[in-house]
């Protein structure tokens, strides 16, 4: 092989790969920035959450010491951002529609208080934005229902 050959081969290997890593990162970055905008926002409200999950385009998170519920979707953070205390809930409820016997069509944790019901849609199908799978959002999402369930047993 020469010398040109050689180096247009590692020309066009990096006009393909330069763009997925810098995809890849911009990715991670934006991700730590939602992250850290979210524990700033419960900062503010005194509520301390170790770590979040993120079911879907949701952020999900629970205050062991205070009892409460923190929600906020993946990309409107600051607009979206919830605190539902826990001993203020009646029951929970994951609802999932099939359609036809197929994919699911919704996923969603219906939070029924005593003066509030809120839904907490996990997964949506119309989402472009969503890329998760359905199947795994409701094993996630059952998890969860049963963590809340068993606080609010205890409470």
């Amino acid at each position: 092989m020469d010398i040109p050959s050689i180096l247009l081969g590692i020309l066009l290997f990096l006009i393909f790969i330069v763009p997925i890593f810098y995809v890849i990162f911009s990715n991670l970055s934006s991700e730590k920035k939602r992250l850290k905008t979210l524990a700033s926002l419960c900062k503010a409200q005194h509520i301390d959450i170790p770590t979040f999950e993120v079911i879907g385009n949701t952020f999900i998170g629970a205050d062991q010491n205070k009892n409460y519920l923190v929600t906020a979707d993946r990309f409107k953070v600051q607009e979206t951002f919830q605190v539902i205390p826990i001993n203020e809930l009646v029951s929970v409820v994951v609802k999932a529609n099939r359609v036809k016997n197929k994919s699911l069509d919704i996923v969603e944790l219906d939070l029924i208080g005593k003066s509030f019901n809120k839904a907490i849609v996990f997964y949506d199908e119309e989402d472009d934005t969503n890329m998760a799978d359905s199947e795994a959002c409701l094993h996630e999402v059952n998890r969860w229902e049963r963590t809340i369930t068993q606080r609010l047993q205890t409470t």
